[in-house]
């Protein structure tokens, strides 16, 4: 009888060591099955920032022209002897050329000053 025992007992043992082995396994598929949503998911976050950080070029290349065509506007008026620049004090000066500059994901502006 001893030795019926013991054939059940190593074919428990083979059974839990199967049993062990295949849930590793299914637990190292899902964790790579994981993996690979993220790795698309982040795939898909570069693309979507690529094309936000290309838009916001755009833009600051739209806002850079119309600050230039605002502060020629104006010198072509003072030169004309039609614009309010006269140095009376007024607010009204020169103003140096804004720049918008996109670093990475932060839009600046350079400052205007007056003279």
């Amino acid at each position: 009888m001893s030795a019926d025992f013991d054939s059940r007992l190593e074919t428990a043992r083979g059974d839990s060591r199967e049993s062990t082995l295949t849930a590793v396994l299914q637990k190292a598929q899902s964790a790579s099955a994981a993996l690979q949503r993220i790795e698309e998911q982040m795939l898909s976050l570069v693309e979507q920032r690529r094309k936000m950080l290309a838009d916001l070029k755009g833009v600051q290349a739209q806002i850079n022209d119309e600050f230039d065509r605002v502060f020629r506007a104006k010198k072509a008026a003072e030169a004309n002897g039609n614009g309010n620049g006269n140095g009376n004090g007024n607010g009204s000066g020169t103003h140096s050329p804004v720049r918008v500059e996109v670093n990475g994901s932060v839009m600046s502006r350079t400052a205007v000053s007056a003279a």
